[in-house]
C-alpha cells in the first residue's frame, strides 16, 4: 500500500501531462471546439479534416510544423450555409510564417443561404530545412454572437526536384547534386519563395555539357552555368513565354560546375523538364587526318635532319682527310728535286 501511495503523485503528474498534450496537439479527424487565442498558444494540427466552431471576434490560431522544402501546404475552409433570415457573415483565413508575418489572406462575405470556401497555400523552399506555418481563422457575425461551425482541411503536396526528396537549393551552398539524365523540377514564386533551383554537376576535362529546359505551359526561364569558382560561364533566357531554353558548356579541366534555373514570370505553370547530356569531346576525321599528316611530316623532317647531320659529319671527315693530303705534297716535291739534282751532278762528273 505504501508503495502504491508513493507512485500516486507520479501517476497523477503523467496523466496531467498527457491531458495537456491532448489539448495542445490535435490529430486529424478530431472535433475542434476552438483553436488557440494567439500565436504563442496556437494549437498544433496535422494534415486531415477538422470540424470546428468559432465565435464572433475570437480568432482561432493553429500551427502546422515539419513542412520540408519542396512541399506545398494547402489549407481550405468550407463554410456551410445557415438558415434564411440569419445574419450575414464575413470569414477570413490567413497564413503566417514562423516570424508571424502574413503570407496569404483569403476572405468572403456571405449571405445566409450562401456556401463559401476559403483557401490559402504556400510552397516551402530550401531557405530553411524545415518550416513552421501558422493559421488564423476569424469570423465576424454581424447580428449574433452565436458560435458558428466550419470544416477545415489541411493537405500537403510534394513538389520535389530531380527525383529527390527535397527542393533544389536557392543558393550555392544548398545546391542539389545530380548526374546526366532526364528530370522534372518545380519553381514557385506566386505562392512561395522558390524562385530558383541550383544543381551541381561533375565534369571531366574535355567533356561537353548540353542542357535543355522545357517549361510546362507558358513559364519563362533564365538558365545560368557557373564554373567551380562560381564565375558565370554562360547565360540563356527564354525567347518568349513557354519557349525551350538550350545552353552548353565545355570544361577544359575536371571540376564541379553549377547550373542555375530561374523562373522569370509569375505563372501557375511551375513545372519544367530538365535534360542533361554529358559527352567527351570528339576528334573529327579531318582533325585526325591533319594530326596524322602533321606527325608524318614531323617524322620525315626528323629523318631528313638525321641524314643532313650524317652528311655533315661525312663532309667533315672528308675535309680532314683532304687536309692531310695537302700537307704531305711538299715532301714529295723536295724528294723529286733532290733526285733531279743528283742526276745532274752524276752527268757532270762523267764528263
Amino acid at each position: 500500500m505504501k508503495t502504491m501511495e508513493m507512485f500516486k503523485p507520479g501517476i497523477l503528474i503523467l496523466m496531467g501531462i498527457f491531458l495537456i498534450g491532448s489539448l495542445v496537439i490535435a490529430s486529424a479527424d478530431e472535433s475542434l471546439l476552438e483553436g488557440g487565442d494567439s500565436f504563442n498558444n496556437a494549437v498544433q494540427i496535422e494534415p486531415g479534416s477538422y470540424d470546428c466552431n468559432i465565435s464572433k471576434d475570437n480568432p482561432d490560431y493553429y500551427k502546422i510544423i515539419n513542412i520540408t522544402p519542396g512541399q506545398k501546404l494547402i489549407i481550405k475552409a468550407d463554410i456551410p450555409a445557415v438558415e434564411s433570415g440569419s445574419a450575414n457573415r464575413k470569414m477570413e483565413l490567413s497564413l503566417y510564417d514562423e516570424e508571424n508575418q502574413q503570407l496569404m489572406l483569403d476572405e468572403e462575405h456571405l449571405i445566409p443561404d450562401e456556401i463559401g470556401t476559403l483557401t490559402v497555400f504556400r510552397t516551402a523552399s530550401s531557405i530553411k530545412s524545415s518550416n513552421i506555418f501558422y493559421l488564423k481563422i476569424q469570423e465576424e457575425i454581424r447580428t449574433t454572437d452565436d458560435p458558428y461551425s466550419y470544416t477545415l482541411y489541411i493537405s500537403i503536396e510534394d513538389y520535389f526536384d530531380a527525383d529527390s526528396q527535397i527542393d533544389a537549393g536557392n543558393i550555392f551552398d544548398t545546391a542539389l547534386e545530380i548526374t546526366p539524365g532526364d528530370y522534372k523540377g518545380y519553381l514557385e514564386i506566386d505562392d512561395g519563395d522558390d524562385d530558383k533551383d541550383i544543381y551541381i554537376i561533375s565534369m571531366q576535362s574535355g567533356e561537353n555539357l548540353d542542357v535543355t529546359i522545357t517549361p510546362k505551359g507558358y513559364a519563362k526561364f533564365k538558365v545560368i552555368i557557373y564554373d567551380q569558382d562560381r564565375v558565370k560561364a554562360s547565360e540563356e533566357i527564354s525567347a518568349n513565354n513557354g519557349a525551350i531554353v538550350r545552353t552548353s558548356y565545355n570544361s577544359s579541366i575536371s571540376q564541379d560546375i553549377y547550373l542555375e534555373i530561374n523562373k522569370r514570370l509569375i505563372s501557375s505553370d511551375k513545372e519544367y523538364s530538365l535534360i542533361l547530356t554529358l559527352e567527351a569531346e570528339e576528334v573529327t576525321e579531318t582533325e585526325s587526318t591533319e594530326s596524322a599528316t602533321e606527325e608524318t611530316s614531323t617524322e620525315e623532317a626528323s629523318i631528313e635532319d638525321t641524314y643532313t647531320e650524317e652528311a655533315s659529319i661525312e663532309d667533315t671527315y672528308t675535309e680532314e682527310a683532304s687536309g692531310d693530303d695537302s700537307e704531305g705534297l711538299p715532301g714529295f716535291e723536295v724528294i723529286f728535286a733532290l733526285a733531279g739534282l743528283l742526276t745532274v751532278i752524276c752527268l757532270l762528273k762523267r764528263r
